[in-house]
């Protein structure tokens, strides 16, 4: 199987083609760069493309069985999406997964859950076979510059470990009984930043802000 994936060089992105990678998938990288800032962004296993430019989408589609879409966390998401998603049908590509976010639509959720939302009825208007994944806030997202901080100390998240994304995308993919659904994903349990602070003492380096 030829898998196509986008946003291949985010988080979620990177567990995605480790996981299926392993698994004997062929998968075809590609993220949201333009030409001239590839060269230092851009692995050798990853095909910078202008997710807004949609005469240059069709080889990053062609020859793919599925497609598996991470849409780049922007103003343009939806209109990316879009295109990827008109893409990946003049390939005939046989199946699409979303990855989308836990509680998109909910208008409460604000600006970026409302993007997810207008991406999944894409998505799902398509003629291709579809598969939509609501993530939860991934326990990667702690290890880069927005670490937590202890005045944020209210409320529960039940935080998704990417990898573990991955495996239900690996599970999607080959299992049958999948077609048309879409599925919620967290952790096994709700944390508390001060939780997560507590959990990260003396593993990440440098120290987590206090």
């Amino acid at each position: 199987m030829l898998v196509t994936l986008t946003g291949a060089t985010s988080k979620a992105g990177i567990a995605i083609a480790n996981r299926l990678r392993s698994a004997g998938t062929t998968v075809r990288g590609t993220a949201h760069l333009r030409p001239e800032a590839a060269s230092e962004q851009a692995s050798s296993s990853t095909i910078p493309v202008d997710y807004l430019q949609p005469n240059t989408l069709a080889p990053a589609f062609a020859g793919a069985d599925a497609a598996v879409l991470v849409p780049p966390l922007e103003t343009s998401l939806v209109e990316a999406t879009r295109n990827l998603v008109v893409a990946a049908e003049r390939a005939e590509v046989e199946w699409v997964v979303l990855i989308s976010h836990l509680h998109a639509g909910n208008s409460q959720g604000g600006t970026l859950l409302l993007m997810h939302h207008g991406a999944e009825k894409i998505v799902e208007a398509s003629r291709i076979t579809s598969t939509c994944l609501r993530p939860n806030f991934y326990m990667q997202n702690f290890l880069n510059p927005h670490r937590p901080v202890s005045a944020a100390r209210n409320g529960l998240i039940s935080f998704i470990d990417a990898r573990d994304l991955a495996d239900v995308v690996l599970t999607v993919l080959t299992d049958g009984g999948h077609e048309d659904k879409t599925y919620s994903l967290t952790g096994p349990r709700a944390y508390s930043i001060s939780e997560v602070l507590q959990l990260f003492e003396g593993e990440v380096c440098p120290p987590v802000g206090t």
